[in-house]
Formats: structure tokens, C-alpha cells, sequence
């Protein structure tokens, strides 16, 4: 079996990267989110503490993410381990 991103993202998000650029989380800069009361929201409408949960600060029974927005980063032509 296989995680998407989402499951990855709300995870922490620990990769090969990790050293160089953190947790998958850390680069998480914004996410939108149908709660339980069928809203849609956005890092700025939601709040920080629910997009803190989302985000590997809390368990998965907080809504439906539809979609997180990342801080690109570089990479480099070569990965080990």
C-alpha cells in the first residue's frame, strides 16, 4: 500500500529531504477545507490553530482537504541516503 500526499501532509511528511528542508509540513503555506459544517475554508478563514491540526498537529476528523499549497524548493540532481 501506498499514502497520497494528503495522507503524507497530514502525517508530518518525513522524506529524503528532511535535513536540507524539514518536514513536508513545514512547507505547507496554505490548504483549503470543507469542514464539518460543509464550509469551505482557507489558512486565513480557518485560523491557525485548525490548519495547525491539519497539518500533523491533530488527528484526521477535522474536514475534507481539498487541496494544500507548497513552498517549491530545489533539488538537487542527486539524492542519497
Amino acid at each position: 500500500p501506498t499514502v497520497a500526499v494528503g495522507g503524507h501532509c497530514s502525517g508530518a511528511g518525513y522524506g529524503n529531504m528532511i535535513r536540507k528542508y524539514g518536514l513536508t509540513v513545514d512547507l505547507i503555506q496554505d490548504a483549503e477545507l470543507i469542514d464539518v459544517n460543509g464550509r469551505l475554508l482557507d489558512r486565513k478563514s480557518m485560523g491557525e490553530d485548525l490548519f495547525w491540526a491539519i497539518t500533523g498537529g491533530g488527528g484526521a476528523s477535522f474536514g475534507v482537504v481539498l487541496s494544500f499549497t507548497f513552498k517549491l524548493v530545489q533539488v538537487p540532481p542527486q539524492v542519497t541516503f
